[in-house]
């Protein structure tokens, strides 16, 4: 039973690190209306299927609604990047937080290397 305890602890710490590294790079700017969308979280996460998604880099956008995230993680299989913007912009009217969520292209990962050599660029996106 020990045994059996001992070799389950150790393929757990030791499975994070199998599979090859990958990593992914996003920019762009956010804009409310004609203003720029400062403040807003967002993140750049890996979606996994059956456990908890992967959190690859997180922050805000600046004043200007300006934001660039990058991270990396190993994955046996290709990572599937997501884009994820929390705000409030027009609140006012909606009177509720939004959650947007864009589906990255693959073609920006990047094997091999814990910086991305590519940033996908999603230009600018109006909330």
């Amino acid at each position: 039973m020990k045994l059996t305890l001992i070799l389950l602890i150790s393929v757990a710490l030791i499975t994070p690190s199998l599979g090859s590294l990958q990593s992914y790079g996003v920019k762009g700017r956010l804009m409310c209306g004609d203003k720029p969308a400062a403040k807003v979280t967002v993140k750049l996460v890996d979606e996994d299927d059956g456990d908890p998604d992967d959190e690859l880099d997180a922050s805000t956008t600046d004043k200007d609604g300006y934001f660039q995230l990058s991270g990396s993680t190993h994955e046996f299989t290709n990572i599937d990047p997501k884009f994820k913007a929390y705000h409030d912009c027009m609140k006012s009217v909606l009177r509720c937080d939004r959650k947007w969520k864009f589906n990255l292209p693959d073609k920006y990962i990047t094997k091999n290397n814990k910086n991305p050599k590519k940033i996908m660029d999603l230009g600018t996106w109006n909330l």
